[in-house]
């Protein structure tokens, strides 16, 4: 067959966990911003292996505006079409995996905002909290088929509201999953001092923020179950730490908060469940007393084959498969007093943020 000219070189990029949110924003889209405030820009054509979420597709748009898009593939059209077949001068494969992780998360959001929403620098400056401005206290919502849901969010966020921490009075709201635009999303987390959500991509949202606390909510049995580097990316993304050697930095304008709930307070995903052997679901059916930190240690890298077959053994197996779909729902009085803590380390923030330069 007879193939077009397709003139100019083509680059290949494969995309992590292409079907998520979390994974393609922080290791994808904010190390090509990166390298765009390095004054290195994209390639002319860019192929890359997929990419699901239209609000994501929008957001590499803006971060290389002078390349053409295109997908290797999975395309997800109309937003992101197919690469035409053609023969190009010459054609290239690009290693994200030396550019796995932004060095500095914060500034390649600030970035990605001021191309995607046309924010000024200006308005990305942290400013004080005026004398009668409340804190405002953001609650992210999933939908009903999304996994790590907090069940219980709308109540919580409900006594939350009206709430005071010394002088400070909270303004709280729920941010939908749906009726609004990634755009105003975007904008509200912006405006927002605390940004509370589930463990997940959800909380990279938090990045939007100038100045503010992230809370995570998440299971124990997630904390317990996964490698540790795993359960704690939310974490080192939001307070820009690198993997090997994490740091703390008093002057970085966010600050991370989490509350942990007992699996108990658990609800499990029988879809998941359900893929079990019987024998793990039978033993651990009412989730028995938490097995000890070096139980769960002792059992890691275990085969299947190499477990006993004691409720401990179950438990754990379950915790580890399932707790990334279960659904939490987490008591008042602990979420209600990591809050205070977060609010007030907002303030604190911003008395000390007040006069600051833009990130």
């Amino acid at each position: 067959p007879r193939y077009r000219d397709g003139g100019e070189a083509l680059t290949l990029l494969w995309t992590p966990w292409e079907q998520g949110y979390g994974d393609p924003l922080i290791r994808f889209i904010a190390p090509l911003a990166e390298q765009r405030l390095e004054g290195r820009e994209a390639p002319s054509i860019l192929a890359i292996s997929g990419l699901r979420k239209p609000n994501l597709i929008e957001r590499l748009r803006a971060v290389v505006p002078h390349s053409t898009l295109c997908a290797s593939e999975r395309p997800s059209p109309p937003h992101l079409e197919r690469c035409p077949s053609a023969c190009y001068r010459d054609v290239r494969v690009c290693d994200m995996n030396r550019m796995r992780e932004p060095s500095h998360p914060l500034r390649a959001m600030a970035a990605i905002d001021r191309w995607w929403l046309n924010v000024s620098v200006a308005e990305q400056a942290p400013a004080p909290l005026g004398a009668n401005e409340p804190v405002r206290v953001l609650w992210a919502e999933r939908l009903p088929s999304q996994r790590r849901r907090i069940l219980n969010l709308r109540e919580l966020a409900s006594r939350c509201d009206g709430m005071r921490v010394g002088s400070a009075r909270l303004s709280c709201a729920v941010l939908p999953s749906t009726e609004i635009s990634p755009e105003e999303k975007a904008r509200r987390v912006r405006a927002a001092h605390v940004f509370v959500s589930g463990y997940g991509g959800d909380e990279l949202n938090a990045l939007h923020m100038r100045a503010g606390a992230l809370l995570e909510i998440v299971s124990e049995a997630f904390v317990k179950s996964q490698a540790k580097w795993f359960a704690r990316n939310s974490e080192r993304y939001v307070l820009g730490q690198g993997r090997m050697a994490p740091k703390e930095d008093p002057s970085y304008p966010l600050r991370f908060f989490r509350v942990v709930v007992e699996a108990a307070r658990t609800e499990w995903d029988p879809s998941c469940t359900k893929t079990l052997p019987a024998w793990v679901r039978q033993r651990a059916a009412g989730l028995p007393s938490s097995p000890s930190r070096s139980r769960f240690e002792s059992h890691a890298g275990e085969g299947l084959g190499a477990r006993g077959r004691s409720v401990e053994n179950a438990t754990f197996l379950l915790w580890q498969a399932c707790s990334p779909r279960a659904g939490l729902r987490p008591e008042w009085a602990t979420v209600g007093e990591t809050l205070r803590k977060a609010v007030a380390a907002v303030l604190e923030l911003h008395a000390q943020f007040g006069a600051s330069e833009p990130v």
